[in-house]
């Protein structure tokens, strides 16, 4: 079984970066990075991670990548090997991939055909300028799948994630690989696509202060603030200029190695949804999470 330390973040494909880079420098507080790809932008938060975030210039906004990490090289040629075993599909085997921050990794597709990167680097971010209550590193990512349960089932059997929870008729399963209570979210949906994408920021004072400084710049929120049942988290959600949904989020629930734990079925209702009682996601979050038509 391969050994997923973290989540690293993602690539995705937008129409306009010129707009997109004003929105996730000003607006969302990421740092942006040079970089010698011309149709390429990369971000980083205030964490040890190079890059967090990415975009590449397209005709639709999809994910181009799902970014995983592991602990060494050594454990991406192994990687590379227990996959082949598997008789998964293997887009790229290790190589130096693009990008700031020097990663050793490969590249292979899921059961919904999402590209997925496991990579390694020893590389780390210096300091940065971002705020303190801004994003110091993506949090979780939620897929939608046309068959959730199975492609659970991939991560937890291939690369050694965990089942957290889950909402009824597996609108949501929660998958950890790690001490955070999840990093990975399958929505169950007719498509695979992107549902969200969440950066994590130090606490509730966090989330409010910069969903509130996201708005004053001109973000559209469309959910939040509140506070979820599964994983506990706050959040604040937002819609990008190319109509991804972005999320500040804290305070998610933590379980250590060896702690134990019971994975229960939540109800989907707007009180689990929302804990704090003002409300479940709004007409326009459902329709965006959902993925584009």
């Amino acid at each position: 079984m391969i050994a997923t330390t973290h989540l690293r973040g993602v690539l995705l494909e937008a129409p306009d970066l010129t707009t997109a880079k004003v929105f996730y420098e000003d607006a969302w507080g990421l740092e942006s990075l040079r970089s010698k790809e011309a149709a390429a932008l990369y971000f980083r938060g205030r964490g040890d991670e190079p890059w967090i975030f990415g975009l590449t210039s397209g005709p639709r906004r999809r994910l181009r990548r799902l970014r995983l990490g592991l602990a060494t090289r050594e454990h991406v040629d192994l990687a590379y090997a227990e996959l082949q075993h598997a008789g998964v599909t293997v887009v790229s085997p290790p190589v130096m991939l693009p990008g700031p921050g020097e990663y050793y990794g490969l590249l292979f597709k899921d059961p919904d055909g999402q590209l997925v990167e496991l990579s390694a680097t020893q590389k780390t971010a210096g300091p940065g300028w971002i705020a303190k209550y801004l994003p110091e590193r993506m949090s979780h990512v939620v897929l939608n799948s046309p068959n959730a349960r199975d492609t659970a089932r991939f991560y937890v059997d291939i690369l050694g994630f965990a089942v957290s929870d889950w909402y009824e008729r597996d609108a949501i399963i929660f998958l950890r690989c790690n001490q955070d209570h999840h990093c990975i979210g399958l929505s169950q949906c007719e498509q695979a696509s992107l549902n969200h994408v969440a950066f994590l920021v130090d606490d509730q004072g966090a989330v409010l202060h910069a969903g509130a400084r996201a708005g004053k710049r001109g973000a559209k929120s469309i959910w939040g603030p509140g506070r979820h049942g599964p994983g506990g988290n706050v959040f604040d959600y937002f819609e990008d200029p190319s109509g991804f949904v972005v999320e500040y989020t804290a305070e998610l629930i933590q379980i250590p190695p060896d702690t134990p734990w019971s994975a229960r079925e939540w109800e989907r209702t707007s009180a689990n949804a929302n804990v704090w009682g003002t409300g479940g996601p709004t007409p326009r979050a459902l329709e965006l999470m959902a993925g584009p038509r």
